[in-house]
């Protein structure tokens, strides 16, 4: 075997010529975004995604904000537990008054 001295030295025969394998569907589950051009914006206000930051999280049941749905049962233990403390807080403020 001899050393070539480039690729402009290359023997190219027709019959040794590759072809493209064959395409195979992929497995698993499908890509959920589609694939963009180059020339498209990657991150444009509000159009492809919505931020969360400075949004404001309400509840899904009773529409109040601070709190979702999951934790309305929690929000709702802890409103009680301050309107106790401010009442707590009214009548000692009467009693010492």
């Amino acid at each position: 075997m001899q050393a070539v001295r480039g690729q402009r030295f290359w023997k190219a025969e027709a019959a040794h010529a590759m072809l493209p394998p064959d395409v195979v569907k992929q497995v698993g589950r499908p890509k959920m975004k589609r694939n963009r051009e180059l020339d498209e914006a990657r991150k444009r206000k509000g159009e492809w995604s919505q931020f969360r930051k400075g949004t404001q999280m309400t509840c899904s049941n009773c529409g109040e904000p601070n709190h979702n749905a999951r934790g309305e049962v929690y929000w709702e233990q802890f409103k009680l537990k301050e309107r106790k403390k401010a009442n707590d807080w009214q009548q000692f403020t009467i009693k010492n008054n």
